[in-house]
């Protein structure tokens, strides 16, 4: 009975039958065991696009276009892709915890969750991860510290599963969490947010603005913890992780980001206390003669309010396009030795253009160094208190070919590039003047001009005069030149092989060698010719080895036709594979925008300022991680102090990691601790 119907209405019949449930399509085992006439075209290894499409219906690909598109347009890698995220959900919902098998299907979890766009999201809690992860942060994110004198281990399961633990936090959760769970949690996290000489909170030094190190870095301080500034070993970072079809070296996650993320959500969920002794707000306070720098209780509640620790959005609001930097960032930040070529951006640009919120916590000084100096794991120490911060900031752009401010690395110290300064030479004087930022030297000289970020608006990129543009029409051009050259000598080895093999079994006609080559001629004039580039033009290859070039490319374009008609015929519909990809990749690759270099500028709140004090900033964005450094300095009153906020952009939406003091000594150990702020939905 089976057998009577048509291949295409079997085809949807097996493809509505995985898609009864969420997780594995477990009914189309049963489906497919019905009969060998069933089984033997709709089986794993003859029916790959079924499964492409069962991916498509369960798993979002967008993410996987924009970031691998070659193999998302590999019928047979996504087929395998479904298989192993389906063995990961399998061990994630059987809830099994096994170091080695955990960490691997956390590993494609977590990638799951960087590709969420709402499907993926739906597996996963089908999967339980959330409760997964949670036990595995409660039970084992400590297993094995006695073996570092107390402290928790860095290790990549512990890094995964902070990192998923966060993914899978929302305003509901917290909301539902109790105060005892949001303590423990606290705790446990505790060391990596308070002891960043132990644990780095950079994939880089932050000494370090240009890359990849080349020189010899030489350590500069011995701790208990391991030297300073930490330079960790890149192999034990990496990771080999097989995903759509292709083995992927990526690095492990900072702990240290996702373990602030989840200490600072659980930490502004217990509202700051309000004394009622404060006037109650602004216009109270001059009532009240009261004009010196104080918070007043409406400052106190708007503090309340806004959270810092912004949780991503989810379901059908998720946007897997704002975690596309830090996808960027393990794949391909884990070594700063290394150049990885045709690398994306680590820093979307706007991103911190405007009005900022957060907190930031202050440690005991002596309790803070105590445990710097200290093998040995104390508790609950140093104790922190916690400080409002705000900054209202405006981002600047060098637009090639513009010239681009130099770092502050000096002969003195040529490691040191000066993160004291944002990287910035010293003594340099920044003016802000109708749309653009001049910068200067101590003695007026003009170093360069910025050009300000404006949102939906296009800069002033030239491609002609972009020497970015430029370098990259010459890499095309080479690559291009290359292909053909390898394309042709591949073609040759083939051809003169034939003939060396014909020349053994029979002797060759003349006539007939020659009236071959003509039709190979003729077909080849029936044909544009396709290579371009100066490479193509030095590198002209016969007329008969163009026809084979020309033939072999033929030969893909044929099977790309046979991958398209099969799509077509299998999904019963008019949709065809190429309007597919062009939906998943949302269209063609970004173009040059020409910006080499990013400022920013900015001064806290009025508001904000009144109730903290006023501070102005400036900072600079590092490419190679999309790194952060921004300087704050007191505006009125220099005890205050200067400090230097660092971090990274998370999710296009947290600005999280560590502030500290400024000092003399380059290499000297600061005092620091952790920050984290978010954008305020409705500006000042």
């Amino acid at each position: 009975m089976l057998t009577q119907i048509p291949y295409d209405i079997l085809f949807d019949i097996a493809l509505q039958v995985a898609l009864v449930d969420h997780g594995p399509p477990k009914h189309l085992i049963a489906f497919l065991t019905t009969c060998k006439s069933i089984y033997g075209p709709f089986n794993f290894d003859t029916c790959p696009l079924l499964y492409l499409n069962i991916f498509r219906a369960k798993f979002d690909l967008q993410a996987v276009a924009r970031r691998l598109p070659h193999q998302c347009t590999d019928i047979h890698s996504v087929a395998n892709q479904l298989k192993t995220y389906c063995i990961a959900l399998r061990h994630i919902h059987n809830g099994e915890f096994n170091p080695e098998t955990t960490e691997h299907a956390l590993w494609n979890a977590l990638c799951m969750m960087l590709e969420n766009q709402g499907r993926n999201e739906i597996q996963l809690e089908w999967a339980g991860l959330k409760q997964f992860v949670d036990g595995i942060v409660r039970k084992h994110l400590w297993d094995s510290s006695e073996g570092s004198y107390g402290w928790p281990r860095e290790t990549h399961l512990n890094a995964l599963a902070l990192w998923l633990m966060w993914f899978t936090t929302d305003e509901a959760s917290l909301a539902e969490e109790s105060a005892d769970s949001r303590r423990q949690l606290m705790e446990l996290v505790r060391p990596y947010v308070v002891q960043p000489v132990r644990y780095p909170i950079y994939h880089a030094p932050d000494c370090h603005m240009s890359f990849p190190i080349t020189r010899q870095v030489a350590p500069t301080l011995q701790t208990p913890h391991g030297y300073y500034p930490p330079y960790r070993n890149p192999e034990l970072l990496e990771v080999q992780v097989e995903h759509f079809g292709q083995k992927l070296s990526i690095g492990m996650p900072l702990i240290t980001i996702a373990a602030r993320l989840l200490y600072f959500s659980r930490s502004e969920a217990t509202p700051y206390h309000i004394p009622d002794t404060l006037p109650v707000d602004r216009e109270a306070a001059y009532e009240q003669n009261i004009l010196q720098v104080m918070p007043t209780q409406q400052d106190y509640i708007r503090f309340n309010q806004h959270k810092a620790a912004a949780v991503a959005s989810r379901g059908r609001f998720a946007n897997s396009s704002k975690w596309d930097k830090d996808w960027e960032r393990i794949r391909w930040c884990w070594n700063p030795h290394v150049t990885f070529p045709l690398r994306g951006s680590t820093y979307t640009y706007g991103s911190l253009e405007g009005d900022w919120m957060g907190r930031m916590l202050l440690p005991d000084a002596d309790q803070y160094f105590a445990t710097v100096t200290a093998a040995r794991f104390e508790q609950h120490r140093p104790l922190m208190t916690t400080v409002p911060i705000s900054m209202r900031l405006r981002e600047y752009h060098a637009v090639s070919p513009t010239k681009v401010v130099a770092t502050g690395r000096t002969q003195a110290n040529p490691i040191d590039e000066v993160v004291m300064n944002a990287w910035l030479p010293h003594k340099v004087e920044l003016f802000e003047k109708r749309g653009a930022l001049r910068v200067v030297d101590q003695m007026g000289t003009h170093l360069s001009t910025y050009e300000r970020w404006k949102e939906g608006l296009p800069n002033s990129h030239n491609s002609s005069q972009c020497t970015m543009c430029a370098d990259e029409r010459l890499r095309r051009l080479e690559e291009e030149g290359a292909a053909r050259l390898g394309m042709k000598q591949r073609v040759t080895k083939k051809r003169k092989s034939a003939s060396d093999s014909d020349e053994e079994d029979e002797p060759m006609d003349v006539s007939d060698s020659e009236d071959g080559d003509d039709r190979e001629s003729r077909a080849f004039a029936k044909r544009p010719r396709t290579g371009r580039g100066p490479s193509a033009r030095r590198e002209d290859p016969g007329p008969a080895e163009d026809a084979q070039f020309e033939a072999s490319g033929m030969e893909q374009v044929e099977e790309v036709e046979e991958i398209r008609r099969q799509w077509q015929q299998s999904t019963g519909s008019a949709l065809q594979l190429d309007q597919v990809l062009e939906e998943e990749t949302g269209g063609d690759d970004k173009a040059c925008d020409g910006v080499q270099d990013v400022l920013f500028i900015g001064e806290t709140l009025p508001m904000h300022g009144q109730a903290w004090h006023h501070y102005k900033f400036y900072g600079r964005m590092r490419s190679w991680d999309g790194f952060i450094a921004m300087v704050r300095v007191p505006r009125n009153i220099p005890e205050l102090g200067t400090m230097i906020f660092r971090g990274y952009l998370v999710g296009d939406q947290n600005f999280v990691g560590n502030w500290r003091t400024f000092n003399q000594h380059a290499n000297a150990i600061p005092l620091e601790g952790p920050f984290i702020a978010s954008r305020l939905t409705e500006p000042e």
